[in-house]
Formats: structure tokens, C-alpha cells, sequence
């Protein structure tokens, strides 16, 4: 990179295909690497584990339609490195019996809009970082050998005319990376539109069942919440307007404060709370709700929102 450079980055596919849907293969490919994947490392190829991948997807999922050759623009200085590295997703179809055709599909190189700026090559997997060049990665914990149970719902919330059992989940996520001094707009609210419930209401429902507590995604795996802590955090983070599609914000960054923002953002999974009773709730789409609640960091938040003891959130309350 030159000293100052203004700079198209494409991401998306980067060739066309025709014999397949690009945006539905990138949410089916996201939905089997989120149970692991080969990390094509600085030494050599490693499989990730079910946790640590399924966080690396959440910090690399882009939420708008994937097509071919999308393209963003920034200004760049190479005082923060003189390199631009990109996460890339390579995706191989393989044959099955009674689908032969799978082995003709070719393979997909899908480009992300996560970005790191250094003057090596990045030695962690997104979102795994301790500095903003990622040359230093966090050493996580063991996998659990059993996941933590999620609380039963011990009553159903009203959405619209239903009343459904509601599993919500939290995590930070990434939204940009930071060049020099941008002027950014962020979407929050709803990424994707919903006609079967009515938005606002869901997502009411789906904060007040989080109050009770709620799946904390965290780095090293998820833990849930007690109710103290989780209705701090859902006050910490509630839209008082009305929740709609791809609601938006605007201001000016810059990365003196931290090279990456990151955004919590909301899950809500839907099922009926009694066999026979309220069904419809099980054909309800998931509610993937952003906050305006965003931290600047060069690494990925620690803390619950309202939790930290800095402003980049790497030292947090008990």
C-alpha cells in the first residue's frame, strides 16, 4: 500500500455462477461451517471446533444479500500497515448418492468485508485477536465436553396473536473496520425484513423474555445470564422508537479509539410452549435484531453491555 490510498475492496462472490443461487449457497455454506472448518493458517491447515467456528461466522456473516463483485471504498494510510488482508470462505460441493450432479457445481470463493491492516500476514482466526495487526491471538479454553443447558421457559410471551416460548441469545459482532477517519452508517433494527410478525412486537416479546436471562456467546463458548445481570443489559441496550427493517445511524470514527467497531446484536428463536398449543410458533423465522449499542476496540469485547471497567470493554465487572 502507498502512503495514502483511496481504495475499492470487493467482497462477495468473485465469479459469477450460474448453476446455483449465490445468496442461498452463502447461508447454507455459513450454516455447515458454523460446525467447523478448515483454517488455512500461516504454518499450515487446521479444523476448527463446533465453538470457535460458529463465532468466527457470526464475526464474518454478512447480513445483506451476497452477490458477485460487491465492492466498498476507504481511505487508507499505510502508518497502520502497509498490507490489506481479507478474509476469504472457500466452499467445495461434494457428491452424495442420488446427487452426482454436486460434484460438477464449482467451487465458491466468497470474500468478506472483514479486513485487517498489518505488515504481516494475520495469524488468528477473525475476531480471536489481541492486537489489531492479529499477530497475538487469544489461547481459549478447552471445548466443553457438554453444552450448558438452556433455562425452560416457565410461561409463554405475547407476539401478535400467539403466544410463543422464546430462546433469546447475545453476542457482539463486527460491523467495520476503521480507516484513518470515516463517516460511517450503521444499520440496526431488523438486517432482514419479516412478514410473518408484526417486528415491533417481536421484539418487545423478545426483550422481555430476555430480562429473565438469556445465552451470553461469548469468545470461549456461550453461558447464560442470571436475571440481575440480564436486565441490565437488555436496559442497556433498548430501542425506545419503533423497531423496524434496516434502521440507521450516522457518525464520524476515528481509529485512534480502536481500529474495529462491534455491534450487540440480539437472536430470538420461536417455538411453541406446550405440544398442541401455539404451533404456528414453530414455523416463525428467528429474529436477528441489531442494537445502537457499539464499541470501539481493537479486539472483541469481553464484557456484557453496562459490564466493562474500560471503554474498549476488555475489563469487566464480576
Amino acid at each position: 500500500m502507498a502512503r495514502k490510498e483511496t481504495l475499492t475492496i470487493e467482497y462477495g462472490y468473485f465469479s459469477n455462477q450460474t448453476n446455483f443461487d449465490l445468496d442461498a449457497t452463502y447461508r447454507s455454506s455459513m450454516t455447515v461451517a458454523t460446525a467447523g472448518f478448515s483454517f488455512i493458517g500461516f504454518r499450515a491447515s487446521v479444523s476448527t471446533v463446533k465453538t470457535r467456528a460458529s463465532f468466527v461466522v457470526s464475526q464474518t456473516t454478512m447480513n445483506t444479500v451476497v452477490d458477485f463483485n460487491l465492492s466498498w471504498t476507504a481511505y487508507r494510510t499505510n502508518l497502520d500497515g502497509h498490507y490489506l488482508y481479507q478474509w476469504v470462505w472457500d466452499v467445495d460441493f461434494l457428491p452424495k448418492p442420488g446427487f452426482s450432479s454436486c460434484g460438477r457445481v464449482p467451487t465458491a470463493i466468497i470474500g468478506t468485508a472483514q479486513i485487517v491492516q498489518g505488515d504481516v500476514m494475520p495469524r488468528c482466526l477473525p475476531g480471536l485477536n489481541l492486537d489489531s495487526q492479529y499477530t497475538e491471538c487469544m489461547v481459549l479454553p478447552p471445548e466443553p465436553t457438554q453444552p450448558t443447558p438452556a433455562p425452560l421457559p416457565s410461561s409463554c410471551t405475547s407476539v401478535g396473536n400467539l403466544c410463543c416460548a422464546i430462546a433469546v441469545s447475545g453476542q457482539w459482532t463486527l460491523v467495520k473496520s476503521i480507516a484513518g477517519e470515516e463517516t460511517l452508517t450503521l444499520g440496526y433494527g431488523y438486517f432482514s425484513n419479516q412478514s410473518s410478525y408484526d417486528l415491533d412486537a417481536a421484539y418487545r416479546a423478545s426483550m422481555k423474555s430476555a430480562q429473565a436471562g438469556f445465552a451470553f456467546m461469548g469468545i470461549g463458548g456461550g453461558g447464560y445470564t442470571s436475571s440481575t445481570h440480564a436486565s441490565l443489559v437488555v436496559s442497556q441496550t433498548y430501542i425506545n422508537t419503533v423497531v423496524d427493517v434496516n434502521m440507521t445511524w450516522t457518525a464520524t470514527w476515528t481509529n485512534l479509539d480502536g481500529h474495529n467497531l462491534y455491534q450487540w446484536v440480539w437472536d430470538s428463536d420461536f417455538s411453541s410452549p406446550t405440544a398442541g398449543k401455539h404451533s404456528d410458533c414453530n414455523q416463525m423465522p428467528s429474529a436477528h435484531i441489531g442494537t445502537s449499542h457499539v464499541v470501539q476496540s481493537d479486539v472483541m469485547p469481553q464484557c456484557l453491555p453496562g459490564f466493562n471497567l474500560d471503554a474498549q470493554y476488555k475489563d469487566c465487572m464480576d
